[in-house]
């Protein structure tokens, strides 16, 4: 990262945070001040969790490791009662088969740890963080560096500020032991700024990340990575139009250098604010230039809302600091729901279309139309009951027709459900009774003349249960019976069986238990078998700070008839919480 993009980012966070750290809430601070001999200076809280699984296995080649453990710790150091530092740490034996030097277990603990620290509307972030300023700029990608959020309760300014690493540089192994897959040393930093209050604002964001590239990387040679810079742009705004309108407009720029190592710049031609961002991104012929649209807006009456969304992504939209953004999408879509008969009955419908290839350069273009219903209707006090559908349609045809008979692929899913609730009993004994069915069916078709079924996938699944509580024994047991059934080419499986589960709190709630059984039988094309499964945890709280658990479970699977495996399966486990 160059000198003069170092310069800003330290204007940015020498000159702006003060200003909004003494700016606000001035008096107020002193106030507190004066009342710091009032409060205890520190109080830490937390736990800590230790836990051991021990498994074994009859019939069948280990599924897991025949002894795991797991330690776990989180303390949260408040200062004066304002200033609040969270901190956690966790720790498996498998941190020892990867590495086996205590070193380097300790050095990726620390780089795994990052702290929170809070201070009224004022936090800092330090160490591993993440933050999120908006789905398609900057979301959920963890850094390790340092930032800080400034959120005034009454305040018209709003700042989120971070810098720090976002990849570690990985040469990277295909050789020894598990594959590693390489990567350069990436630096990010982001800032978002809100203007405004809840129902008028408007953001402003700006992420930067970089991969640290030198020429004759040993990266490049063993590898076919490239190293890459992204500079995003954002702009979002929420408005409450009238008291029943509000409008959510997001656009969202993002320019991405696919291989730093040509330095060959391209003039877009015409004007492209990207070009005129010196010191900040310089475009080469590598560069991409993608755009994120989406408006949002709903209308609110007493009894009925209604509300429209449109979604348009580039198709080679992408940026560093996002895990995952679906592109090439344009998309439609309508909500509506309302309540009827004093709220006996509550309706909701979402219904739109999607589509890919807006560049119309693929050589296909898939169309999905979406629809989903869902009714719930309260019959008579503890009885209510909720009928669902959905449709999803995609459709497939290509882009350029060559012949009248052209194909068209079209796949539709469906989904249809329902559940009843009945729930009794006001004494010493509660009652509850649901019963469940779902359907879900998946067409694939081939339009020609008329529409032929290339192949149809079905589900159904079918559940009732019933449950009784009883508060004086401190006991609950729940009886339930399941009917699954999978239907497609050269495929069908059902399964039935019922399953108990029996809890009981003995020793003054100390001490709880659960036992849970299920038996299911099993019937496919090929074999078939049946599957038994008991468990049982015990759950003991010494006191407010301490508790113990130990849990056992054992599934035993035998084949009757046809191909398939007999085997027991058996796992124990103990644990021990801490709170302090």
């Amino acid at each position: 990262m160059n000198s003069k993009l170092n310069s800003k980012i330290l204007f940015l966070f020498i000159f702006w945070c003060p200003a909004f750290l003494f700016a606000q809430d001035a008096e107020k601070a002193l106030e507190d001040i004066k009342n710091l001999k009032k409060v205890k200076p520190i109080k830490v809280t937390g736990g800590f969790n230790a836990s051991a699984v021990g498994y074994g296995v009859n019939g069948i080649a280990s599924r897991r490791a025949p002894f795991a453990y797991a330690l776990n710790a989180n303390a949260t150091v408040t200062l004066f009662g304002k200033v609040s530092v969270p901190f956690a740490i966790n720790y498996t034996n498998s941190g020892i088969t990867k590495s086996g030097d205590p070193l380097a277990v300790l050095y990726s603990i620390l780089n795994k740890t990052g702290a929170s620290p809070k201070y009224k509307w004022v936090t800092i972030h330090v160490g591993d963080r993440a933050l999120d300023f908006s789905k398609y700029s900057y979301s959920g990608v963890r850094w390790f560096g340092g930032g800080v959020e400034l959120a005034p309760t009454n305040g018209l300014v709003k700042l989120a500020m971070f810098y720090g690493r976002l990849n570690r540089r990985t040469i990277g192994d295909t050789i020894n032991g598990t594959p590693i897959a390489p990567a350069y040393l990436r630096k990010g930093f982001g800032t978002k700024v809100e203007l405004g209050k809840s129902k008028h604002n408007v953001s402003l964001i700006l992420f930067h990340a970089e991969d640290d590239y030198y020429p004759g990387d040993i990266i490049n040679t063993k590898f076919g990575i490239s190293p890459k810079e992204n500079l995003v742009l954002g702009l979002k705004t929420k408005n409450q139009i009238t008291k029943k309108l509000d409008l959510m407009v997001e656009y969202t720029a993002s320019a991405l250098t696919l291989d730093k190592r040509n330095l060959n710049f391209e003039q877009t031609g015409g004007y492209n604010y990207f070009n005129n961002l010196k010191g900040f991104f310089t475009p080469l012929n590598s560069t991409t230039f993608n755009n994120a649209y989406n408006v949002i807006a709903n209308y609110k009456e007493k009894y009925w809302t209604v509300g429209i969304n449109y979604l348009r992504v580039d198709p080679t939209y992408a940026s560093l600091g996002v895990l995952t953004a679906k592109n090439d999408i344009q998309a439609y879509t309508l909500n509506t729901n309302t309540s009827l008969f004093q709220n006996k009955v509550l309706l909701a419908a979402n219904v739109g279309t999607e589509k890919n290839n807006l560049q119309n350069n693929l050589a296909q273009t898939m169309r999905r139309y979406i629809g989903s219903f869902n009714v719930t209707y309260t019959i008579i006090n503890n009885l209510v009951l909720n009928l669902n559908y959905t449709n999803f349609n995609h459709s497939t045809s290509p882009s350029v027709i060559t012949k009248k008979d052209s194909v068209k692929l079209v796949q539709i899913n469906q989904s249809r459900g329902g559940t009843l609730n009945y729930s009794w009993g006001k004494s010493e004994f509660k009652h509850s009774a649901m019963m469940a069915v779902t359907f879900q069916e998946s067409n694939d078709i081939k339009e020609f003349i008329n529409y032929q079924v290339l192949q149809t996938n079905k589900v159904s699944n079918i559940s009732g249960s019933y449950t009784v509580n009883n508060q004086p024994w401190q006991a609950s047991g729940t009886a339930a019976i399941l009917y699954n059934q999978i239907e497609a080419p050269n495929v069908k499986t059902i399964s039935i069986g019922p399953s108990i589960s029996l809890n009981k709190k003995m020793l003054e709630k100390k001490l709880n238990l659960v036992y849970t059984t299920a038996y299911l039988n099993n019937t496919d094309i090929a074999a078939k078998s049946t599957t038994l499964t008991n468990k049982i945890s015990a759950t003991y709280k010494v006191n407010k700070h301490h508790a113990i658990k130990l849990e056992t479970s054992l599934i035993k699977k035998n084949t009757i008839e046809g191909q398939g495996q007999t085997f027991s399966e058996y796992q124990g486990k103990i644990g021990y919480d801490f709170v302090f």
